[in-house]
């Protein structure tokens, strides 16, 4: 999967096509910072 070099981005799609699954670190800091 090509997304360039954008963290975010390719975290983004991969959850809204499945690839991630449940909470990430980045969930889980947005929901206790």
């Amino acid at each position: 999967m090509v997304t360039g070099d954008q963290p975010p981005t390719a975290g983004a799609i991969a959850k809204s096509i499945g690839i991630i699954t449940g909470k990430t670190v980045d969930d889980l800091l947005e929901e206790n910072p």
